[in-house]
């Protein structure tokens, strides 16, 4: 019996131990949830944690009955939170890290939000909450409909979407313009001086080519004249090296020669066309390489050009430009990233080459020394997709949460009317920039040498100091071989009876010259009284040397003319004499011609024809 009461004791003693035990944990977990609540929504120093619903009481307010008061004309929807406290929730990367509270220098949303706050008559620096960003299986989305559950509003900027909309999401007045763009880094302009600029138009390999037939159809123009006097009978007018400078001159497009055969000017036609179209080549070809491009290799304009190219494209994960690109193209090369931030490092590293971005976080970011701090970040190609961003919150018939929506509405609308809005913007982007960038040399590089469509003296220098040098150099080798070849005074006088010798020489090549000429440009007999007077008087120069006839017995004795000169001077006169005989049968001939001529003028005019030869004559 004492056991069996000593053992009932026991029982009922643990039970009131378990009792106690359970209700000690009730009174903490209420002690918690107060302690909570009131670091949350009463300090603004420390940053609340996030727990899920079931357990964190929703801070969503009721707006219900302010919504009876204006629908009863109580109320204007201008003023009607006037003395209201908002509970707004912050991300976690708006706040400061040190303090938990917000910043000293707020970002865009907050100065909204305190301007919103000052026009309509409402609070939120007071106390608000905080949600952090999407870590593991969470998305940007999922984290959002968790904001507008538990909060008034959510105080940073959404994308609006139509998904977002069907969810129930509800968007006020837009502040932030978030269409879609491509940003990257400029391609790099060598900015350096090239003196051979001028050789980009054509290979080094098809230079060389150019240089090889310059050089063979020099030889081979020389070879058909060559082949062309031998066959007429003729002496050369020009030797090798006047040869291939007149093939340097085909190859620029001048044209002096005066091919004689058929060969001759099949390839004299040959050189001409073949250079005809490398001038027109490198030609069009020379503009685009004198000119300095900045236009980078790969032009994109499209989303779907950046895919073709299979370019690396930055996007935020779990994002809005991240679900664009999966729904739209799901192939491209995507890197996605942890923040906006790491996008923008990303391209600047190089280990992105396009990011997906908006176009007010791309205005932002390329004044941020930190994202831009070389000025090369350039927005590329049409918008993406045109949408608005702002806050957000949710829709409920219960909370009569579309009151609140029309009255930020209100207010933003007039802000923007007034210019006050643009001014907030211009404010706030001043005040982080930290870059030299700005709007004129980011987006008009008109008076920027880099861009500058001209053509300056890094492109086309090089040419100007070849020729320059070139210059310099011909004239200091002719001055030196005028100090250093010339003949001196002191040398002594040369032998008069040779001189002699050979001007007579001279004078007689200069008159067989001439009277080969003839046979070229007069071929059928026809030439000019002033060409023949011109032939007499060579004829004279070469026999009345020194007064005399050259083979005169006087002149021979008086000049010490040797066996050998003597030979040399006896072969020249009979050619000579030869000469002279074939151009007396040559003007017997034109004679003829010119009576028969003349007997046929006068047989169809009627009349004599009594003009002089001269007159006759082409």
């Amino acid at each position: 019996t004492i056991v069996h009461k000593l053992s009932a004791k026991r029982d009922h003693f643990a039970s009131c131990c378990l009792m106690m035990i359970s209700t000690m944990k009730v009174l903490l977990s209420a002690f918690f949830f107060f302690w909570t609540t009131t670091i949350s929504f009463v300090t603004c120093q420390e940053v609340p944690s996030i727990f899920p619903n079931e357990t964190f009481p929703s801070a969503r307010q009721n707006f219900c009955d302010l919504h009876r008061r204006v629908e009863s004309g109580e109320g204007i929807r201008r003023s009607v939170l006037e003395g209201m406290h908002l509970n707004v929730a912050l991300f976690t990367y708006q706040l400061d890290k040190e303090t938990g509270g917000i910043k000293e220098s707020p970002g865009m949303a907050e100065k909204i939000l305190d301007e919103l706050a000052e026009r309509a008559g409402f609070t939120w620096r007071n106390s608000f909450g905080t949600v952090a960003s999407p870590s593991g299986n969470e998305t940007w989305t999922s984290v959002l409909h968790y904001g507008i559950d538990t909060y008034d509003i959510l105080g940073d900027w959404y994308l609006r979407t139509t998904d977002r909309l069907n969810n129930g999401v509800i968007f006020p007045e837009g502040w932030y313009d978030g269409s879609l763009i491509m940003v990257r880094k400029k391609a790099e302009v060598s900015d350096v001086f090239s003196f051979f600029s001028f050789l980009n138009p054509f290979t080094v390999q098809l230079w060389f080519l150019i240089l090889a037939t310059t050089v063979f159809s020099g030889i081979a123009l020389y070879v058909l004249e060559y082949l062309d006097d031998r066959k007429l009978d003729t002496k050369m007018e020009f030797d090798v090296s006047e040869s291939l400078f007149s093939a340097v001159f085909l190859s620029m497009g001048h044209f002096s020669s005066h091919p004689r055969s058929t060969a001759s000017r099949a390839v004299h036609f040959s050189i001409t066309f073949l250079f005809l179209i490398l001038i027109a080549a490198y030609t069009a070809n020379l503009a685009s390489f004198l000119v300095v491009q900045n236009a980078p290799a790969i032009v994109i304009n499209t989303m779907r050009d950046a895919v073709q190219y299979d370019l690396k494209i930055c996007v935020l994960r779990s994002s809005t430009s991240e679900n664009y690109m999966l729904a739209n193209y799901p192939n491209a090369r995507l890197v996605r990233k942890d923040s906006i931030g790491d996008t923008y490092l990303s391209v600047a590293d190089g280990s992105c080459d396009l990011v997906l971005t908006t176009v007010d976080t791309f205005e932002n970011n390329r004044r941020s020394a930190t994202y831009n701090a070389n000025c090369n970040l350039e927005w590329v190609g049409r918008v993406v997709s045109f949408t608005t961003a702002g806050f957000t919150l949710r829709d409920s018939e219960a909370y009569c949460s579309s009151l609140l929506r029309d009255v930020i509405d209100l207010h933003m609308i007039e802000m923007k009317a007034s210019g006050r809005f643009d001014e907030i913007w211009e404010d706030h982007r001043e005040s982080r920039t930290t870059t030299t960038c700005n709007e004129s040399e980011s987006d008009t590089d008109e008076d920027t040498d880099e861009n500058d469509p001209r053509i300056s003296i890094k492109n086309a220098g090089g040419i100007f100091i070849l020729h320059f040098v070139a210059t310099v150099l011909c004239v200091a080798l002719s001055f030196i071989h005028y100090k250093f070849k010339a003949p001196k005074n002191d040398e002594p006088e040369p032998n008069t009876n040779r001189l002699s010798v050979t001007s007579a020489i001279s004078a007689t090549s200069d008159r067989n010259n001439d009277l080969h000429l003839i046979g070229r440009r007069f071929s059928g007999g026809r030439q000019t009284i002033a060409y023949r007077n011109n032939l007499n008087k060579r004829r004279t120069m070469a026999q009345n040397n020194n007064g005399g006839g050259i083979l005169q017995d006087d002149w021979i004795e008086n000049h010490n003319v040797t066996e050998d000169q003597m030979e040399l001077l006896n072969t020249i006169h009979k050619q000579m004499i030869s000469n002279d005989q074939r151009q007396k049968k040559e003007m017997e001939e034109m004679r003829e011609s010119m009576a028969a001529m003349k007997q046929l003028v006068t047989e169809v005019t009627g009349k004599a024809y009594d003009k002089p030869e001269s007159e006759m004559m082409p």
